[in-house]
């Protein structure tokens, strides 16, 4: 009668059958994970229509967004762009491994109070410089992420719908977080869905973004163990 030395759940292994009658088992080499694999690039809205008290309201909510995930190569990487009349990278998504470290990078942002809200020039900036590219630290297995932090009342609406589509039709996942006094319609149209759409107060986001771009990663590792059924 067969036997299996070294008896491991089935579910755990991997049988070879050859044809010279032998079957050789062996544990499964994956180790695997779910995981919220994502690139994820922030849009700040730094305009003066936001103002002082929304800006650390919109800062905070960044910095704790950020801190709500594993950041690293097999997780979460973020980047930021801030808007006001122009756009500005802060960071891509190669800068930093650690949360805390790109959350103390957001707090540290002094608010700019300059006139403009050009959302378009942030849009296009993250299109024109391939801000979710692996040169800038993207990863061809994640899903690519844009969360735009505004009131949602762009100076050119037309030309900031325009550059959201574009980004939309490329497979970016757009997702609108309203500050302060908002034009729920302007962020409605950027949403790639309706349930993109959120507020600073609403703490639905960070459990939507790990599911909607949750992951199985698996690694393979090394055989240390070999079964033969006689």
């Amino acid at each position: 009668m067969s036997y299996i030395r070294n008896m491991l759940p089935w579910s755990k292994l991997i049988c070879i059958f050859a044809v010279v009658g032998l079957s050789y088992c062996m544990p499964d080499p994956r180790s695997c994970k779910n995981s919220t694999m994502a690139d994820v690039v922030i849009l700040l809205d730094a305009s003066t229509s936001i103002g002082a008290n929304n800006w650390k309201t919109e800062i905070t909510f960044a910095a704790d967004l950020v801190k709500s995930f594993s950041v690293g190569s097999n997780d979460v990487r973020f980047a930021a762009v801030m808007f006001n009349k122009d756009s500005s990278k802060i960071f891509d998504l190669k800068s930093f491994s650690a949360a805390q470290d790109i959350a103390d990078t957001l707090d540290n942002i002094p608010y700019p109070n300059t006139v403009g809200t050009n959302t378009h020039l942030a849009l296009a900036q993250v299109r024109s410089q391939k801000l979710f590219s692996t040169m800038s630290g993207g990863r061809f297995i994640a899903k690519d992420v844009l969360v735009i932090l505004t009131d949602g009342r762009s100076k050119h609406p037309t030309l900031t719908q325009d550059e959201v589509e574009l980004l939309k039709a490329s497979g970016t996942n757009v997702i609108s977080v309203g500050i302060g006094q908002t034009d729920r319609n302007e962020l409605a149209r950027m949403a790639s869905k309706s349930e993109n759409v959120f507020t600073t107060a609403d703490l639905r986001l960070v459990d939507h973004i790990k599911k909607e771009f949750s992951t199985t990663i698996c690694d393979i590792q090394p055989l240390n163990q070999v079964s033969t059924l006689v």
